[in-house]
């Protein structure tokens, strides 16, 4: 705050009491840094969830005093887009300290960091369930993916009385089987197994 001073000497034998002029001084506030907390996300996750989770640590308090002098609410900006890669690098979160007050504090923002993870893929092997034999190769060839666009493989095997290796070949005799597609990794997706569909 601002404030002065009034001196004041009294008087004693040989001289008069005196006042002196006002003094003017200022006491500053001391500074408080309000750094963001790191957060890890994964793609693709809203801007929105990304600064509404947004908190801090505020260091730099004197007198013994806490964040409980501290009123307000800070907000958060950051540089995180919903298509940001994953792994991307120099991701940050800043806390914006106007919305904050403390009689004897003033702030100063500090980046926190976001880590972007890589989302799931989901994948669902699909196609025709029945077949004649023809002598050919046959089975499902087709799956839905969700997510990565990593390369998408099969793996057949033989079930019940059937017997046939895991293969990436398509059975070509009569019996029971079932196709297993995985998608691979991408940038922003984990890889994914689908579920086991009988043909």
């Amino acid at each position: 705050g601002t404030y002065q001073v009034v001196a004041t000497v009294a008087t004693d034998v040989n001289f008069n009491a005196a006042t002196s002029a006002a003094l003017a001084f200022t006491i500053n506030q001391a500074s408080l840094t309000i750094t963001a907390a790191n957060q890890t996300v994964t793609y693709g996750t809203a801007v929105a969830t990304v600064t509404s989770a947004g908190s801090y640590t505020a260091t730099g308090f004197v007198n013994g005093e806490t964040a409980s002098v501290i009123s307000g609410t800070a907000t958060y900006t950051t540089t995180y887009t919903a298509t940001t890669n994953a792994g991307t690098a120099g991701v940050t979160i800043t806390p914006v300290v106007s919305g904050l007050s403390a009689t004897n504090y003033s702030f100063t923002a500090a980046n926190g960091t976001i880590t972007i993870s890589k989302a799931n893929s989901t994948i669902t092997a699909t196609g025709t369930t029945t077949y004649t034999y023809t002598g050919a190769p046959q089975g499902p060839t087709t799956s839905t993916v969700t997510g990565s666009t990593g390369a998408v493989t099969y793996s057949y095997s033989g079930t019940g009385s059937t017997t046939y290796a895991a293969s990436a070949t398509r059975p070509t005799n009569a019996g029971t089987y079932q196709v297993v597609a995985t998608v691979a990794t991408d940038v922003n997706f984990n890889a994914a197994t689908s579920a086991a569909l009988a043909f």
